[in-house]
């Protein structure tokens, strides 16, 4: 009978370990953020891969990010930005709304808010 509950609350304690060290590790703070509006500017630069882009009523503060909520900015493969960039001139060019979603805790791009992706509304 001793060596059953030694077992027994040994594995007791291997679980209260296990779940405590999952209740105890810093959680992530990633959070996608939704925006939509109409497309006011789109800026483009021949020496970088990233495109700006500003909504008539672009958000003062983009959710937990650190990075400035003036624009959005687009970076990655030729091809991404592409397809972004055309998005976003459809958009500005039927007055129609844009959706774009953030991830509030990515690395800023050109200082500015990371897109993750871009929707029509």
């Amino acid at each position: 009978m001793k060596q059953f509950c030694g077992k027994i609350w040994k594995r007791i304690g291997y679980v209260a370990a296990t779940t405590l060290s999952f209740l105890t590790t810093n959680p992530v703070h990633a959070a996608w953020v939704d925006y939509a509006g109409q497309v006011k500017d789109i800026w483009l630069y021949t020496g970088q891969d990233i495109i700006f882009i500003r909504f008539e009523n672009q958000p003062s503060s983009a959710g937990n990010s650190t990075c400035n909520p003036a624009l959005f900015g687009v970076s990655g493969t030729a091809s991404r930005i592409d397809r972004i960039y055309s998005a976003a001139l459809a958009a500005r060019k039927t007055g129609e709304n844009l959706g774009i979603t953030i991830d509030d805790a990515g690395a800023c791009v050109g200082g500015y808010v990371p897109v993750v992706r871009v929707r029509a509304k």
